[in-house]
């Protein structure tokens, strides 16, 4: 929606971009708080849901443990997808595409290898809402920084 928006009108002032951008950021904080409560629907129901799928007690008892690490982590999904699609959306590839890198690369696979040494299997879980949690901090600094709106589309 955003990229769209910004792909149509490159000539919109910086300012209303910005506004529109943090427009989107709250539709995207909606939609968090709908994957949220669908997150909390999964942590409530994970038992039979996993269950539906997986047949062994001990297998099914990871992924009970790794829908409630992964669902929890939904809001931060959403909020970092919107940041990235704004920067996309003013046509600053870039800062999408390293931020990717840094944390869902350079950070997130250290990070589950370093967690699974101390945690298990659920460490190397913990790895994926903790990059996303970092990719979204880091988006929303980059965000406030405003270097997206000197971009030409």
């Amino acid at each position: 929606m955003i990229k769209a928006f910004f792909h149509n009108v490159p000539e919109l002032a910086a300012q209303a971009a910005g506004q529109i951008v943090l427009l989107g950021v709250l539709v995207s904080a909606a939609i968090g708080a709908v994957l949220g409560v669908v997150g909390l629907g999964f942590v409530l129901f994970s038992g039979p849901l996993i269950r539906l799928f997986i047949p062994e007690p001990e297998v099914a008892a990871f992924g009970v443990r790794s829908l409630w690490i992964i669902s929890l982590a939904f809001p931060f999904h959403a909020a970092g997808m919107c940041f990235e699609g704004a920067f996309n959306g003013a046509g600053d590839t870039w800062a999408p595409a390293r931020l990717n890198f840094l944390c869902l690369w350079l950070c997130q696979i250290p990070m589950a290898w370093l967690l699974s040494q101390s945690f298990g299997t659920v460490g190397a879980v913990i790895s994926v809402p903790a990059a996303f949690a970092l990719l979204t901090l880091l988006s929303w600094a980059l965000f406030r920084r405003g270097r997206w709106k000197l971009q030409k589309v």
